[in-house]
């Protein structure tokens, strides 16, 4: 009996260790991008077009660092400052502001597709959800002619309000995330004569706030990485974001307008990758919770 308890012990010690081993070999894919351009930013140009060019670096070098953010000029005019800043200007503007419209809109709709009873609500939502499935690429041109005609086109608002329009998945999970909370709370507000607006304020999005998270965070990673729309729809270099900005100014060197090195690449990558890191590992139990919650079908 006792040799029996401490085989089955140990097959699930080795279990165990062979789940985390897989799960280490997983981990590393996704991990070895972000160290590989980690390490490059910290190598210089020789190092970079070796054959055989190592992890760690030989020789440490802020090079790099010095070049992205020593107020380059490259074909926008920044005044004097690092464009990499002008970037990030933009960058945060535009996702901030869509991420407040995001979350304000979609939790609205979310109430009103789940609480709410009108006609054609189910068509409605249907119709936000077969959105989801829409390529970006196959309503582009679309979206060009709707701008142009706005005059929206080459401006951060009219970018913004691209970005939040349309949203079938953040506007499906707070629909979830609503309609797992207890019918009795609605309906104990209403006996004591709230409105649905103020049931919808008070009541429900308080209870609703880690979906709410979830949304935020889920626009803030897909806005902030975002390049083929910005690339479309914005021309002056000043309005580009960081995505399309990195490529068209970061990367041109004052004197021949020609691209600069791998290193200066993987640091302007590395500064617009660590905010959305910094986001989920702020936001990280929210987002689980949120998740959990909204995923409820």
């Amino acid at each position: 009996m006792i040799f029996k308890t401490a085989v089955a012990r140990w097959k699930k010690r080795i279990s165990t260790w062979l789940l985390h081993l897989i799960l280490a070999m997983i981990a590393s894919f996704g991990l070895f991008p972000f160290i590989w351009l980690l390490s490059s930013s910290f190598k210089g140009q020789q190092e970079l077009y070796t054959l055989r060019p190592a992890l760690i670096p030989h020789h440490f070098t802020l090079i790099n660092y010095q070049y992205v953010l020593g107020g380059l000029h490259g074909i926008g005019k920044a005044g004097g400052a690092s464009q990499l800043l002008i970037l990030y200007r933009n960058s945060l503007f535009v996702t901030l502001s869509n991420v407040a419209l995001t979350v304000l809109i979609v939790s609205l709709a979310g109430y009103a597709f789940a609480r709410l009873r009108f006609k054609g609500r189910d068509l409605i939502f249907s119709a936000f959800i077969v959105i989801m499935f829409l390529p970006a690429a196959g309503t582009l041109m679309a979206q060009y002619e709707l701008m142009r005609t706005l005059h929206l086109r080459d401006s951060l608002l009219g970018l913004i309000l691209l970005y939040t329009a349309g949203g079938g998945i953040p506007l499906f999970l707070m629909r979830q995330v609503f309609l797992g909370i207890p019918t009795e709370i609605e309906d104990a507000a209403k006996i004591d004569g709230a409105s649905d607006l103020r049931i919808c304020f008070q009541i429900m999005v308080p209870l609703a706030a880690s979906g709410m998270v979830v949304v935020a965070i889920l626009q803030f990673v897909g806005v902030w990485g975002e390049y083929l729309l910005c690339r479309t729809m914005i021309d002056t270099a000043d309005k580009m974001t960081l995505p399309w900005g990195i490529g068209t100014i970061i990367f041109a060197t004052p004197a021949s307008g020609v691209t600069s090195g791998y290193g200066v690449t993987a640091t302007s990558t590395l500064f617009m990758v660590v905010p959305t890191l910094l986001v989920f590992i702020l936001l990280q139990k929210w987002f689980i919770r949120g998740a959990a919650e909204g995923l409820k079908i």
